[in-house]
């Protein structure tokens, strides 16, 4: 996702209710250091 040539996760969700919350889709950005951070609202 930002070519820094780690790979990145996209998770999408749906469900069929109405809890917005629970709907909304992740981008994990990999650190490169065997963790990930959640950027999906930058």
């Amino acid at each position: 996702m930002n070519a820094d040539g780690f790979l990145d996760i996209y998770v999408t969700k749906e469900l069929y209710d109405f809890q917005l919350e629970k709907r909304q889709n992740r981008l994990y950005i990999n650190q490169g250091d065997l963790t990930f951070k959640e950027e999906a609202q930058q």
